[in-house]
């Protein structure tokens, strides 16, 4: 009886530790899904901008810089977010300190 028990905690340890695995991939992967949209975004204004003759210093020009230097920003700034996501008060993205 005892080695049954004994099993059973044992199974019961496995499911739980592939439940939370689970929950970490789930979390990478729509984190990293989010990265590669803001990647893609700033990539395609970037490309756009770079059509673009931005030698005079035109108010058109001075705003079309502005803007992409704030989406940029925006960007950088989901990214950060992203890379910093906690399962369970671990980092998902944190090796093999992922309590830092």
């Amino acid at each position: 009886m005892l080695n049954i028990e004994g099993q059973q905690a044992r199974l019961q340890n496995y499911l739980s530790n592939n439940a939370a695995t689970t929950t970490t991939l789930q979390t990478q992967l729509t984190s990293v899904q989010a990265i590669n949209e803001q990647a893609s975004t700033m990539q395609g204004l970037l490309v756009t901008a770079s059509g673009q003759d931005f030698t005079s210093q035109s108010p058109s020009n001075v705003a079309t810089i502005q803007d992409i230097q704030q989406k940029a920003f925006a960007a950088l700034d989901q990214i950060a977010y992203f890379l910093n996501q906690k399962v369970d008060g671990k980092y998902v993205f944190g090796g093999n300190r992922s309590d830092t």
